[in-house]
Parts: C-alpha cells; sequence; structure tokens
C-alpha cells in the first residue's frame, strides 16, 4: 500500500483540492474525436507527406473505406491486427481501427521475432499492414504464412497517389498490394463502436529498460491527453505544421504528436522511414521548407541534428520547440536554444518529461518556469510525486526517490504479461492507482521535477552504498573536454562493474590521457564510493527507433574500452 504524506510538503497534497477527468469525459473513440472536431474543416490539411498536403477529408474517406473492408473480411472488435509503416495509409488504418474497436500491435526494429509468432499463432490475427522491408524481417520464420491477409503498403505515396510494390501480385495466395486491397469488394459496411475503452495501439516501449513490452493503450487514454494538451494552455491552434522526428512506431509518435494534434486540427508533417534510413535525416529543412510551427525532437537527436547540419535556415515560424524522451543538460539546453536562437525561432527550447506507459507526457516546462533544464511541473489532471523505493513512504520537497504518477492516460496493461502490469502500478490509501516509473527524480517547493536517471541503473559498492549514473554523469559534465556521457552497468570478466561513455567536445587523439584526467577527477570526489573499471572514449552513441540512446546496448558492448585498473587512485 502506497502511503502518502499529510502536509503542503508532501507533492501528493495537491490530489485533495484538484479536478480530475470523470470517465464520460473520455469516453470516445479516436477516430469520433477526430470526426467530429473537423466536420467544419474538411478541406484543412490533416497531413503533409512528400510534399503532398491530405485533406482531414480524404483522411476520413479512406479510413472509412478501410474499416469498410476490415468489416466484410469478417474483421470484429476485440481483434487484434499488425501495422509496421510510417506513413499516411498508416494513420488511416489507425483511425479504422478506432472506428470498429479493433486493437492495433505496431511493429518496430524492437519487436522481437518471439512476440511476432506468439501474436500470429497463438492470438489469431487475421492481417497485417507493412512495408516490403518489414514483410521480409518476420517473413524469414515462416509464421507470416499462417496470416490470411498480407498487405504491402507504399513507402513513399501518399493518400490520393496510392500504389504499391509491383513484385506481389493478386495470384499471391495471401499477400497483395494496397492497391489491391482498396479494391476489394465491400459486402458489409462498419458498424461504429462507440465509447473509450477498448484497445486502440499495443506499442513496445522505447525506454532504457531494453524490454521491449507490449504497452496497450485504450482510445480514453488518447483523449485524455487531447484534453489535457488543451487545458495546460499550449499554444496549438487549427492550422499550425507540427514536425516531430518520432514515428508512429513510437508510442508518444503515435499519441502526443499524431493523434492528439489531429483531434486539435492541426497539420502533422510526417516524414518518410526508408529502409536503411532515419527519418529525421531531412527534418530541420523540412521542417523550415513546410513553415512548421511546432518541433519536437530528444535532445541526443536534436544535437545530432544540429553538429551534422550546415548552410542556411529559416525557422521564423517556429513558435514551440520541445524536447522529449530524455533529460537535458544545462550545456545540451543552451546548444539546442542557441540554434533555435540563431535560426530565428521564436521561442526557447522546452522539456517534457512522461514515459511511454503513460502516453508519453506527465510534465511539461510552462513559459514562467525558474528552471528551463528541469522536467517542468504536472500537466493538468496529473499528479507527480516522489517516493522512497524501497518503502514506499512519499518523500518531501527537495528529497530525492522514486518517481510515481496518478495519471488519466495510463496504459491498460502490458499484453500477455499480468505479472509485470500488476508490478507496475501501486494502489495509495484511498484506492487511486499510482504508476511506478523505476526514475529516480527530485522535485522544488515550485513543483518543478528533474529526473535524474533509472534506478535499476544503480550500482551497488560491496558495502551497501549506491552509486548513481547521474552523480557520475553530474561531476563529468563539467569538464570542458566531455560533450556527452552516459554510466551503464555491464558484465565484465564475470563480474558487475559500471563502464563511463564519454564523447569528447573535440577529436581526441590521446583517448589514454583523457580517461586517465576524467578518472582522476572521479577518484578526487567524495560521493563516489566505487570508481568506474572501464572507459570508452567514442564518437556517438546507439540509438533506438524513438531516438533516445539505447543504453541496453551500451551495457552489452565489448571493445575499444580502456580498462582503469591501473590508473593511480587519490
Amino acid at each position: 500500500m502506497l502511503r502518502l504524506g499529510k502536509t503542503k510538503n508532501h507533492p501528493s497534497s495537491v490530489l485533495h483540492n484538484k479536478d480530475v477527468l470523470k470517465y464520460k469525459d473520455t469516453d470516445m473513440s479516436v477516430y469520433r474525436a477526430i470526426v467530429e472536431a473537423n466536420e467544419q474543416h474538411q478541406d484543412d490539411a490533416a497531413l503533409i507527406f512528400m510534399g503532398k498536403r491530405i485533406s482531414y477529408k480524404q483522411l476520413i474517406c479512406q479510413a472509412n473505406r478501410v474499416a469498410d473492408i476490415m468489416t466484410s473480411l469478417n474483421i470484429r472488435k476485440g481483434e487484434m491486427i499488425l501495422l509496421g509503416a510510417n506513413s499516411p495509409q498508416a494513420v488511416s488504418i489507425l483511425l479504422a481501427c478506432s472506428k470498429i474497436g479493433v486493437g492495433v500491435m505496431i511493429l518496430t526494429d524492437r519487436t522481437t521475432s518471439e512476440l511476432f509468432i506468439h501474436a500470429v499463432s497463438d492470438i489469431d490475427i487475421p492481417l497485417i499492414f507493412c512495408t516490403n522491408d518489414v514483410y521480409l524481417r518476420f517473413s524469414e520464420n515462416n509464421a507470416a504464412d499462417e496470416l490470411s491477409h498480407i498487405v504491402i503498403l507504399p513507402y513513399d505515396k501518399p493518400i490520393g497517389e496510392d500504389c504499391s510494390d509491383k513484385e506481389y501480385s493478386e495470384s499471391s495466395s495471401n499477400i497483395c498490394t494496397w492497391d489491391v486491397f482498396l479494391n476489394f469488394k465491400i459486402t458489409e459496411c462498419a458498424e461504429e463502436v462507440w465509447g473509450g475503452y477498448f484497445p486502440l495501439t499495443i506499442s513496445a516501449s522505447t525506454g532504457s529498460t531494453g524490454a521491449p513490452k507490449g504497452i496497450v493503450m485504450e482510445n480514453r487514454s488518447y483523449i485524455a491527453l487531447e484534453k489535457i494538451v488543451r487545458r495546460a494552455g499550449f499554444d496549438w491552434n487549427r492550422g499550425d505544421v507540427l514536425s516531430a522526428t518520432l514515428s508512429t512506431g513510437v508510442v508518444s509518435g503515435t499519441s502526443l504528436l499524431l493523434l492528439v494534434p489531429l483531434m486539435m486540427g492541426l497539420t502533422v508533417l510526417q516524414h518518410p522511414r526508408y529502409p536503411g534510413k532515419y527519418p529525421f535525416a531531412t527534418f530541420l529543412k523540412d521542417s523550415a521548407l513546410y513553415r512548421a510551427n511546432i518541433l519536437f525532437s530528444p535532445p541526443s537527436l536534436w544535437l545530432a541534428m544540429i553538429a551534422s547540419f550546415s548552410g542556411e535556415l529559416d525557422l521564423s515560424d517556429v513558435k514551440c520547440a520541445y524536447t522529449i524522451g530524455e533529460a537535458v543538460s544545462e550545456v545540451e539546453y543552451n546548444t539546442i536554444t542557441g540554434f533555435l536562437k540563431e535560426k530565428r525561432a521564436k521561442d526557447r527550447l522546452r522539456n517534457m518529461y512522461g514515459m511511454s506507459e503513460t502516453n508519453s507526457m506527465v510534465t511539461f516546462a510552462p513559459y514562467n518556469l525558474k528552471n528551463p533544464v528541469c522536467a517542468g511541473v504536472a500537466v493538468p489532471y496529473n499528479t507527480v510525486s516522489i517516493f522512497d523505493h524501497d518503502t514506499l513512504k512519499e518523500k518531501q520537497y527537495g528529497e530525492t526517490g522514486e518517481i510515481f504518477i496518478y495519471t488519466p492516460t495510463a496504459m491498460r496493461e502490458y499484453i500477455y504479461d499480468p505479472k509485470e502490469t500488476k508490478n507496475f502500478f501501486i494502489r495509495d490509501e484511498e484506492g487511486r492507482k499510482w504508476v511506478r516509473t523505476g526514475d529516480l527524480g527530485v522535485m522544488n517547493h515550485n513543483g518543478e521535477l528533474t529526473v535524474l536517471g533509472r534506478i535499476s541503473q544503480r550500482f551497488v559498492a560491496p558495502d551497501g552504498k549506491c552509486v548513481y549514473p547521474y552523480i557520475v554523469e553530474n561531476v563529468l559534465k563539467k569538464e570542458p573536454e566531455v560533450s556527452c556521457i552516459k554510466m551503464v552497468n555491464m558484465m565484465y570478466n564475470g563480474k558487475n562493474v559500471y563502464s563511463v561513455h564519454i564523447i569528447p567536445n573535440q577529436p581526441i587523439t590521446d583517448k589514454d590521457a583523457l580517461a586517465e584526467k576524467l578518472f582522476a577527477i572521479l577518484s578526487d570526489c567524495k560521493d563516489i564510493p566505487v570508481l568506474p573499471k572501464l572507459i570508452k572514449i567514442r564518437d556517438s552513441f546507439p540509438k533506438n527507433q524513438g531516438g533516445k540512446v539505447d543504453m541496453l546496448k551500451l551495457s552489452q558492448e565489448k571493445d575499444d574500452f580502456i580498462d582503469c585498473s591501473n590508473y593511480a587512485v587519490k
């Protein structure tokens, strides 16, 4: 049982006098919300893709046709389909499934073959929509043969110019192109399902845990998030163009950066994802070309794009620029904000914090935020507090502990995993259900949250003392030679040690000398009871599909480390 503090020194005290979203406020499908919000604006652009503007009328018309075809194929409420694409066709498929109550399992680079086989074989999924490269990846295990229908989507064709890879013909037993699918004979029109409490998406987390759990989001989670964005006073208005590096394969890419903007009448600039290419390759240029007003990207991608960009760029139409998915340091914040200012954007960088299981966002940086580097304050209808990870007793302002969240946007469950679902949620003394984030954080008296890292990444010394990555990282971030730093646990010669990964500000010729200097700095810090075993000087960090640093891959690396065992300890 979660033990809440009873004084104003505890963040949860706001629960006693705050308003909440009621069931009836979110009991609507995403399809119905988008249709009703845009009934009087059907000619407005919903999407921009490959230079073409796709209207709300075109998008909804195609969604209705897809819903009719799926109904004619006897796909009903409560069933599940697979989707692997980042395109306007994928958006119409999502809306069609919301209309008829079908869940969409979104395939990404983190979807394992085991999960794919389980979905196809054990759940009897009848249909997959995907691009050719996704199909080829999963067809190797022959599980795709059990699907009744495989529809190959085009990589780079907007709605209205649909055509697909002609390698696949109508004569194939269970494979057809998107064009052929759209011409399927309709024998039964779709009946719209009303309400919001049925699953819409099943997505893999892109967090730092390395565990691609299937996160089930109901329609009501998306409806609640839209109401939160409106209530928070975001400067998002009909006709604004939103551009983001995150695709529909990421929870926030589906929710905050796609379906929520469409509910608000915005235009979403979709960046096509080709095999072997990154979706953010032309992000900055396209954002300027299509006069985007709202930009989203994780800090590491902001920095990568800034470092590789050259030439003129006019971002004077940008009125909101956000970082999402990772904590941002003061140096990183100043670099990104300086770039935006140089390119004539109208706003500084604004930080957010959330997790896939809470449908992306639970804190944001308002205009009057005192500390722009922190994760911001809780959004409306949400409560964020700090608890002791072991005793579950609420901490006071200024004390470090695990971040817990009370939110109406929380997931329904981890699919096929009731044990992990149960462990993820915890009820308080009054029966309210909180989310355990696994993140370490601290909150000041202004309600500003600072995220310090993952609790699971702490290193426990033989004497029981804990070393948290943020302590080591904060020490070395102050050094002029260091641009970015990550610390991870790893197995080395059969022992659990921690390694420090450094990206230098400039190319380094003597990596050993830099490693020895950084080790000496750490050994002189009394707050670090256990020194790193390994240091690695590198050019870049591996990224997951969400654009965040892939901590799992870092922990699995074995080569090019500098062993610190022989360095002198001060």
